[in-house]
């Protein structure tokens, strides 16, 4: 009798043992008891270089018509002139249009510092992308507009205006110098 005896109390130890081990392994006692406790707080702060390009545009002094061009001179800087200066090389391509798209003209693009002539694709953007250091650079253009030798002259077109929109689509170029 003494044996069953055992027997029931070993079990009845073990199962007791086995219910403890299953609490503690599933509760957060397990967390209360760690040798160390490592806690870390605080900010970080970062800086971002900046990316500067600037379009300056001079006013033609006269106003287009069907029997004339007329030339638009601009450039294309990374400074401002508070003498702040891109702080990362950029590319960039120019595109050109008309706000309200009511004339039919035409667009021709040249490069002064080299005096070459920029093609431009069929929606009037340039195909190539233009690379400016991080060093202070400008480069100048002349936009020629004329009226489109193929399209209409009617007179009513003779009172409207339109506005020219230059755009520069700007990414950060990868390429060193230049």
């Amino acid at each position: 009798m003494k044996k069953i005896s055992r027997n029931r109390k070993a079990a009845l130890v073990l199962s007791v043992m086995s219910a403890i081990c299953f609490v503690v392994a599933f509760s957060d006692a397990p967390k209360t008891f760690a040798k160390y406790a490592i806690g870390a707080s605080g900010t970080m702060t970062t800086e971002v270089a900046k990316p500067l390009l600037v379009i300056e545009v001079t006013s033609p002094s006269s106003t287009l018509d069907p029997e004339n061009s007329i030339d638009i001179d601009f450039s294309v800087k990374n400074f401002s002139s508070s003498s702040s200066t891109s702080e990362v090389s950029l590319e960039y391509y120019l595109s050109f249009s008309n706000a309200l798209s009511n004339l039919p003209v035409t667009y021709s693009l040249k490069n002064n510092d080299s005096n070459e002539t920029i093609a431009l694709d069929s929606n009037n953007k340039t195909s190539v992308a233009t690379s400016l250091p991080i060093s202070q650079t400008t480069h100048h253009y002349t936009l020629t507009v004329a009226w489109d030798q193929n399209g209409d002259k009617p007179s009513s077109l003779a009172n409207l205006t339109d506005t020219l929109v230059i755009t520069a689509d700007v990414k950060q170029s990868f390429r060193s110098g230049s």
